[in-house]
This record gives structure tokens, sequence and C-alpha cells, in this order.
């Protein structure tokens, strides 16, 4: 089950931290974009298969009400250790959730970012590849406090078309606070891989 933000909007940037972190200014992940496609709740729904994706990232469990402090932790040793390399982000950083059933006292949390080429990683960085496949994604478009309306829609979606949830899910932080003027600018990418039932 994803986290649900509902802590301060403050907090809830400093849970985003980005690229800002070491001065670079990325672009927007993109996707593959072909797949079947709906609206569900006013929201674009749609399965597509993604590709594996080379990331560095930082796995930690955490209570929510720490949750902006210790993303903020591991992006900035991921941020680190991709400036040692000399190596470029290959897209905006994203978070997965490896509980399925939400436990806000003890979250298991991956702060990710996308690489151009696999790499080692260095202490507590891991580098490795993340497998694509088949996705449910949705864009959450608003402040992070209303997020669990889309991901609740989006599961119910995807349910009711005959998949299940087939490993973590990933929120994918296109617009956020640190490029978005007001809260409704925020752009996030809710991103359930799925299976056939």
């Amino acid at each position: 089950m994803p986290v649900f933000h509902n802590d301060s909007e403050d907090s809830a940037s400093r849970a985003r931290p980005r690229a800002a972190l070491v001065g670079a200014k990325l672009k927007p992940t993109s996707f593959p974009r072909a797949g079947w496609r709906t609206k569900e709740g006013g929201r674009r729904v749609e399965i597509r298969i993604i590709p594996d994706q080379p990331v560095l990232s930082l796995r930690f469990r955490t209570p929510l009400k720490e949750m902006g402090t210790n993303l903020k932790r591991a992006y900035q040793a991921i941020f680190a250790y991709l400036e040692e390399t000399g190596e470029e982000p290959a897209g905006v950083p994203f978070a997965l959730y490896h509980d399925q059933e939400y436990r806000p006292e003890d979250i298991d949390t991956e702060a990710c970012v996308p690489v151009k080429k696999p790499l080692e990683g260095k202490g507590e960085v891991r580098g490795y590849v993340l497998k694509g496949g088949r996705v449910a994604s949705a864009v959450h478009s608003g402040s992070y406090r209303d997020i669990e309306a889309t991901h609740r829609a989006l599961t119910r979606w995807f349910k009711d078309q005959g998949y299940r949830q087939a490993g973590p899910s990933r929120e994918v932080y296109l617009v956020g606070m640190e490029d978005a003027k007001d809260p409704s600018d925020l752009r996030t990418e809710i991103i359930y891989p799925v299976e056939p039932l």
C-alpha cells in the first residue's frame, strides 16, 4: 500500500528533494505513453509497459511523521554519490513503497534516482536495475494532502479491470514543491506494477 501524505506541504516538500540538491535541472521523466487509457474520477488512467531502469537507491524503514526528514537524507546521500561519479541523473527522483499494507508507524521506503547506466553504489547507496513491465498509472494533480484519493481510485480501477498489484508502488515527482508556485501546481505520477488476476 502506498504512503498517504497527510502532513503539511512544507513537510511534504522536504520529502521530495530533487536534483536541486546538487544544482542540476532535470526534465520530467519520459515514459512510453503507448497503452490503453481511460478516465477515472477525472484522472487519466492507463495500463502500459515501462522499460527496465538503472537506479541509485537507498532503502529504509520510517514512521510517517519522520518520512520527510528520512527521504531528504536519502536523496542527499544518493546525489552526493552521483556527484562523486560525475554521472548525471536520467530523470526525476521517485520513491518506491514496498508495503502492500499501509502501516504509518513502519513504512518500507526506497528513495530512487534514475541513472543512464548501472552504477555500483557506495555505502548505503545501492545501484541496480529496477525491473520494468506492465503498470497502471495516473497523474495526481495538486497537493500531497489529497494524493490518497488518487491512489485509491487507481487501485480500485485496476482491480475492477482484472489486475492485481505485482510489486512496490511508485510516486514519481514530476513537478515538486521546488518548481510549483502553489500546491495546486504539483504533479505526481503514481505507478503500480500489475498482473492479470
